[in-house]
């Protein structure tokens, strides 16, 4: 099964999120970019005052995003409660999305309910399965366990 795995990262910690999930199911990652925000105080106060308000900016998006693949994992931070803009405004741009999407979040330990029902409503089909995971453990590096029962959810059997 051939999977993408598109993600935003801001800090850091979801491109970790997105390469550890690459590496135990042989998918390939495409990066959504986003000149809008930086990192330091000020980009985050930008990024959350964006995400409440439900601003979403420009992204780009490397080659990768429009190669078929069977499942497409979409990940992201939250941000203020809400998934990331950026993340945002990857989901309803137009694009022919496969028939099994994924979804992963990460955050600070809000609950990310509300955050992953903003990006169900932009799919085109329910999401095969969702992953929220905490930065704190992600910066622990106690995250290998649920990436892989993440993994084996998706791609079946075949996961280490």
């Amino acid at each position: 099964m051939r999977t993408l795995i598109v993600y935003y990262s801001l800090s850091g910690t979801t491109a970790k999120v997105a390469s550890g999930l690459a590496e135990l199911l042989g998918a390939d990652l495409a990066e959504i970019r986003c000149d809008r925000y930086r990192r330091g105080f000020i980009g985050y106060v930008r990024a959350a005052y964006d995400s409440v308000r439900g601003k979403l900016p420009s992204v780009a998006l490397p080659p990768a995003v429009d190669r078929h693949c069977d499942l497409m994992i979409v990940a992201g931070p939250m941000w203020a409660g809400h998934a990331a803009t950026p993340v945002r405004a990857f989901l309803p741009a137009g694009r022919t999305l496969p028939r099994k999407i994924a979804l992963v979040l990460t955050g600070g330990g809000s609950s990310p309910d509300a955050a992953f029902a903003e990006m169900q409503a932009e799919l085109p089909v329910p999401a095969e399965a969702r992953l929220a995971l905490r930065a704190q453990d992600i910066q622990a590096d106690s995250i290998a366990e649920a990436l892989r029962a993440f993994a084996a959810e998706i791609a079946g059997d075949g996961v280490p």
